[in-house]
């Protein structure tokens, strides 16, 4: 007779209480560490250092202060880009949104059923445009009346 080895797998997975979670936390030197119990006592325990210069041979020239000054300014410069990003897409006169949304009208109105006339489109458009740019300005003008106030 033959004797053949059968191999058993189990799948086994934590049973966790209802603020429990089971997290892995890898390491900077790459050992991985696994935390079982309510988020809110991990992020209490755990201590953010300050940003620290990867290569040694760096620190005497790099100062903690530059490393956190160029970490602010990345962050403005994206938010800036951001907000002047979304406000280009306002469908307002001179703004790129108005492009944008005649594009999408026109697109969306002759690729229907029914094709409208041109000049229903151009009302259509101008309506928003001009809607769109009484808005913006009137933001500008409120937002400079409650910094100057």
């Amino acid at each position: 007779s033959s004797s053949s080895s059968s191999s058993i797998s189990t799948c086994l997975y934590p049973v966790l209480k209802h603020d429990e979670v089971l997290l892995n936390i890898r390491l900077r030197n790459g050992n991985n560490v696994l935390f079982l119990g309510p988020p809110d006592s991990l992020f209490s325990t755990i201590s953010i250092q300050p940003v620290q210069v990867r290569f040694e041979w760096l620190s005497p020239f790099i100062p903690p202060s530059l490393l956190e000054t160029l970490q602010k300014l990345n962050l403005w410069i994206i938010s800036i880009s951001l907000a002047m990003g979304v406000l280009n897409l306002v469908p307002a006169f001179f703004f790129d949104g108005q492009y944008v949304f005649q594009l999408i009208l026109q697109e969306y109105l002759h690729t229907s059923r029914t094709t409208l006339p041109l000049n229903v489109t151009n009302r259509w458009s101008n309506i928003a445009l001009w809607t769109g740019s009484i808005l913006l300005a009137l933001n500008v003008f409120w937002s400079i009346l409650t910094v100057s106030v």
